[in-house]
């Protein structure tokens, strides 16, 4: 793989998380459009070495699958314009689709003690919709055990990979009624849109269920 220069990437999320302003996206254009067009040119490498391990995200272009970097604020309390990480969604028919894919997020190292996603690689369905949540909840129930033991095993844990579930312990999702007294349930759905921080998951049938 080619060598990209992260530490610029990092260096411009850094300044924008502390002026996250369109007048100083406008004045500093030049530093975000170079970290941008490096962590295209990632993706780019990143999508070509992952469409050899799965076939099924053959022929992606990059703009269905990279995240916009101006935030949807019409429905948040937080109104900053930006994020402040860049992210690349890999799923079948692009990020707009349903199922199962591979999530790479690059987020410099939150030095403030404030809590930070961080950088991470991820599986898992990015925010389903009600009905395809339903067939998600269905599937972990009848497939339970193999996912748990996916993710709860000495081997993943000695890559230091973690579930999202232990980084952040005693925020779980509130479960519909209907689920009440599922055990792999609760674990396995700490966070809605969010993937579990490790390899192979979602167990050798889910990734490319679709979920709709």
């Amino acid at each position: 793989m080619t060598q990209y220069n992260i530490q610029q990437i990092f260096d411009f999320l850094r300044e924008i998380k502390y002026n996250n302003t369109v007048e100083w996206m406008h004045a500093n254009r030049k530093k975000y459009e170079q970290a941008r067009d490096t962590f295209y040119a990632l993706s780019v490498d990143i999508m070509g070495q992952m469409a050899q391990i799965d076939p099924l995200l053959r022929g992606l272009d990059p703009k269905q699958c990279i995240f916009r970097f101006a935030r949807d604020t019409r429905f948040s309390w937080d109104k900053s314009p930006y994020k402040t990480h860049f992210g690349l969604y890999l799923v079948p028919g692009g990020k707009k689709c349903v199922g199962g894919g591979y999530y790479f997020h690059l987020q410099p190292k939150n030095e403030d003690g404030e809590y930070s996603a961080n950088s991470m690689i991820d599986v898992g369905v990015h925010c389903p919709p009600s009905a395809a949540a339903k067939v998600i909840r269905q599937a972990i129930f009848d497939e339970g055990q193999e996912l748990r033991d996916a993710v709860d095993n000495d081997e993943v844990r000695r890559y230091g990979y973690v579930f999202w579930s232990e980084a952040r312990e005693g925020q779980s999702l509130r479960r519909p009624d209907s689920y009440e007294g599922l055990g792999p349930l609760p674990r396995f759905e700490r966070r809605r849109g969010a993937g579990p921080q490790s390899r192979g998951a979602c167990g050798r049938r889910l990734p490319h269920r679709q979920a709709c």
